[in-house]
C-alpha cells in the first residue's frame, strides 16, 4: 500500500476551536496569534511561521501557536522542527490529542513507527471515536506488519465517517492489498507443500534404490560362494554312458539312457571238501 499522509484539513478543523480559545491570550500573542492563523489558513506559510514564533516570543506557553507552529512545519516538509514544536505543546498540554495524533503522523512519515503506534493509541484512549488517530494508528500498523489489524482500525474509522472520500479509497487499497497477500500467502504455501511432497518421494526412490543395491550384492556374494557345475562331462558320465561318448557337451546334462547291464563273471560248481 503506498504511504499516504494524512488529509491537512481533518488536521486543521481541529485548529479552529483553539484558535478561538487561546487567541485570547495576553494581548500581544493573542493578536500575533491571530494574524499568524490568517496567514496560515490562506496558505502562507512560511509567512505564518514567523507569526507563530513571535506570538511565542510574547507567550511561550501560547497553546494555539505551539500548535499552528508545528503543523506549519509540517506542511513545509520540516519534520524535525514540526516534532520538536508539538513535543513542546504536548509538555504543556498533554490532553491535545490533535497535537499528539499530528505528532503520531510526523513520525510514521519519518519511519518511527513505535513511537506513532504508541501516540495514536494515548490520543485514542482519550477519545476512542477520534477518526484522524483511527486512520493513522491502521495504517501504522499495516505497515508493521499487523495487515488485518491495519485494515480494521481502517474501517472502524470508515464507519465513524462514511463518507470521507480518502478513507474509502485508503480501505479498497488496504483490502486488495490483503487479498493479493492471501493470495501469494495462499500460493507459497502450496508451492512448499508440492516441494516437500517431491522430496519425499526423491528420498523414497533413492532408498529402494539402496535397497535393490544391497540385494544384488548379497545376491552376488551368494553366487560367489556357491560351487559351480564342472565345465565339461566327469568320468562318472563316461562310465553311465559308455555307449554314447560322443554326446554333446553343451547339453548337460544328458538326456537318460537304457540302464547299464553289468557283466557278471561265470560260477563253476566245486568240490565238496
Amino acid at each position: 500500500m503506498k504511504k499516504t499522509q494524512l488529509p491537512l484539513f481533518l488536521l486543521f478543523a481541529a485548529l479552529v476551536p483553539f484558535s478561538i480559545s487561546f487567541a485570547q491570550g495576553p494581548g500581544a500573542a493573542g493578536d500575533l496569534f491571530e494574524q499568524a492563523l490568517k496567514l496560515h489558513r490562506e496558505g502562507k506559510v512560511q509567512e505564518a511561521v514567523s507569526w507563530y514564533e513571535k506570538a511565542l516570543d510574547k507567550d511561550m506557553t501560547h497553546h494555539g501557536a505551539m500548535f499552528g507552529l508545528g503543523s506549519a512545519y509540517y506542511q513545509l516538509g520540516k519534520y524535525p522542527e514540526a516534532i520538536a514544536a508539538l513535543e513542546d505543546a504536548l509538555a504543556f498540554y498533554p490532553d491535545d490529542i490533535t497535537a499528539r495524533t499530528l505528532l503520531a503522523e510526523i513520525q510514521l512519515t519519518r519511519g518511527m513507527l513505535d513511537d506513532a503506534r504508541k501516540n495514536f493509541n494515548q490520543a485514542l484512549t482519550a477519545r476512542p471515536d477520534f477518526v484522524a488517530a483511527l486512520i493513522g494508528l491502521g495504517k501504522t500498523e499495516y505497515f508493521l506488519g499487523n495487515r488485518f489489524a491495519g485494515e480494521k482500525h481502517l474501517k472502524d474509522a470508515l464507519a465513524r465517517d462514511p463518507n470521507n472520500a480518502y478513507l474509502q479509497q485508503t480501505v479498497r487499497m488496504t483490502e486488495e492489498a490483503n487479498r493479493e497477500y492471501l493470495r501469494e500467502e495462499e500460493a507459497e504455501r502450496r508451492q512448499k507443500l508440492l516441494q516437500a511432497f517431491n522430496e519425499a518421494v526423491l528420498q523414497q526412490g533413492r532408498a529402494w534404490s539402496e535397497q535393490q543395491a544391497r540385494l544384488r550384492q548379497q545376491d552376488t556374494l551368494a553366487s560367489a560362494m556357491t560351487p559351480q557345475q564342472p565345465a565339461q562331462p566327469s568320468i562318472e558320465y563316461y562310465t553311465a554312458y559308455p555307449w554314447y561318448p560322443w554326446y554333446p557337451w553343451h547339453r548337460w546334462p544328458p538326456r537318460p539312457g537304457p540302464p547299464v547291464v553289468q557283466p557278471v563273471a561265470p560260477s563253476f560248481p566245486t568240490r565238496p571238501r
